[in-house]
């Protein structure tokens, strides 16, 4: 058996932040529980690329203000350094041009932040006892498991990765660690070298008579590298073969690109209409290691519309508006395409659902619309979850009357309930989930917003920079697209499901989700409100 320590006691904090990384990197959990916020790190690389990109001042701004946001409110940041970086970026978004003064400015403040995060953030756990439990811990679960999420993506290192080294702290390492030793170790790997080199046979490469072109090998040199690399290993059979080098850093993530460049390679071989045949095999030869690898071809899925199962899968046969059915045929091509492509499909669906002629000139401004709808869905999911719960493990009286209401009065009855009484749900997440729905006051909400349309004018920025500015690999062309299709599946699957109850529109949903926020910023109505969406 193993020993239930450190990041694995019942109850601590520490294990609670793990399993949350966890669920971050994981698509299986609902689209408010997954991975879209983005760090300072992140908000100033970007504000640096729409700099050099020529972007408007608008975006910059926009980016510039995320950032200092993100720096004010990141306890682990130390105090002094915050101060410093807040007025290193006192600078105006208008100066913010190649070769400026300002621009150098951001660039040494993003360079000190990516030097020294990994040890602030290490060092503000190892301040911490995370084998407390979660409401005495002293520390906010969901904020510091996606900090650590965001921090990892950005540092390159796959989702798969995270998922299995967390899952290994989580399950099967018996030794004693906290949360800053896992990211002592994490660190190590992120801070690694890109050398992967995948050998992939060619079962077919009928009609191309043609030199070396990388990452094409005709059959001789193939098999000469081949020896060379793998001398103990039998030859396998081929026509050639492809030497592709993943500029990565974990196996997982070197996997997953050399698939999406043998995808990429294939669908250029079948646009080209010719005759000739180009037939990779499903598996590859890896150095360093000298391992192998399965590959899969096909388009690996990210979109998940949960409303289309909806009775029983019924509702997938069930067409709905001409705007939604467009919406959704464009989230599902996006996922099928490249990561370029998928930025500009994936920002269509917003087009798509939610603009009009008075959006000419400020098309960004969609990105708040999204926005005010998946603030009403992410609260009505903070407190669905602890309603679900409890109905399930207690045996009172508000779990029976939580069985027999509707979530409008659920989420009432929780909103009631917090503080003042406990809930039958875990030690660790459930907490967790009632730390977060604890939180949920105005100003978290306003946060809450702020955080949601960054994450939609990043994927517009990105779009932009792609479609007008003929940039081919914008930074943080992955993550952008990792992060927004969470939220425009989201999104999306809320349009269908209240289109096939009561036909809304989804401009009247974001119409009516703006109203109860605005009740709600004016003090009107409670935050439970926003789950009556």
């Amino acid at each position: 058996m193993w020993l239930s320590i450190g990041v694995l006691s019942d109850d601590g904090a520490g294990k609670a932040i793990i399993e949350r990384v966890v669920d971050l990197h994981s698509l299986t959990v609902p689209w408010a529980q997954q991975l879209w916020r983005t760090n300072a790190l992140q908000a100033l690389r970007h504000c640096a690329a729409l700099a050099e990109s020529g972007a408007r001042d608008r975006p910059k701004s926009w980016s510039l203000k995320y950032a200092r946001d993100a720096i004010a409110s990141d306890p682990n940041v130390p105090p002094a350094e915050r101060g410093f970086l807040l007025r290193t970026l006192s600078i105006n978004a208008e100066k913010l041009v190649p070769g400026s003064t300002s621009l150098l400015q951001l660039e040494l403040a993003e360079g000190h932040l990516s030097e020294n995060y990994w040890d602030w953030m290490i060092g503000f756990f190892n301040s911490k006892d995370d084998t407390q439990p979660v409401a005495s811990s002293g520390i906010d679960i969901d904020q510091a498991a996606w900090r650590i999420g965001s921090l990892l993506r950005s540092a390159g290192l796959s989702d798969r990765w995270v998922v299995n080294y967390f899952s290994y702290h989580l399950n099967h390492n018996a030794k004693r660690v906290s949360v800053a030793d896992v990211l002592v170790e994490a660190r190590e790997v992120a801070r690694g070298e890109p050398g992967w080199v995948f050998l992939v046979p060619l079962e077919s490469a009928r009609g191309y008579n043609i030199p070396s072109t990388p990452p094409f090998l005709p059959r001789r040199d193939f098999e000469d590298r081949f020896k060379t690399e793998f001398p103990t290993e039998p030859m396998p059979s081929n026509r050639g073969g492809l030497e592709l080098r993943p500029d990565t850093i974990d196996k997982y993530a070197a996997i997953e690109w050399a698939e999406r460049e043998v995808r990429a390679l294939l669908n250029r071989h079948n646009a080209a209409g010719n005759r000739r045949i180009l037939r990779p095999v499903n598996r590859a030869w890896v150095l360093p290691g000298a391992w192998q690898t399965e590959l899969s071809f096909a388009p690996q899925s990210r979109v998940r519309l949960p409303s289309l199962d909806a009775f029983g899968g019924g509702q997938l046969f069930h067409p709905a508006s001409d705007e939604v059915e467009a919406a959704t045929d464009l989230l599902i091509a996006a996922d099928m395409t490249s990561e370029r492509a998928a930025c500009v499909a994936t920002w269509s669906v917003l087009e798509t659902l939610f603009a009009d002629e008075s959006d000419f000139g400020d098309l960004a401004s969609i990105a708040d619309r999204a926005a005010d709808i998946l603030v009403c869905l992410y609260v009505r999911d903070a407190y669905e979850r602890l309603a679900v719960g409890h109905s399930r493990g207690g045996n009172d009286a508000l779990a029976d009357e939580l069985r027999s209401s509707a979530r409008p009065r659920r989420a009432e009855l929780i909103a009631e309930s917090l503080g003042t009484r406990g809930l039958a749900v875990n030690s660790t997440l459930g907490a967790a989930a009632i730390q977060t729905a604890l939180q949920l006051k105005q100003g978290a909400v306003a946060i809450l917003h702020q955080q949601l349309a960054t994450a939609l004018r990043r994927l517009y920025d990105v779009r932009n920079q792609i479609v007008h500015a003929g940039v081919v690999a914008p930074y943080g062309l992955q993550s952008v697209y990792y992060d927004s299709v969470v939220l425009v599946s989201g999104l999306l699957s809320e349009v269908h499901a209240q289109y096939q109850s009561s036909g809304t529109s989804a401009r009247r949903l974001a119409a009516s989700a703006s109203w109860h926020l605005g009740r709600v910023r004016d003090g009107i109505s409670p935050v439970w409100s926003l789950s009556s969406l």
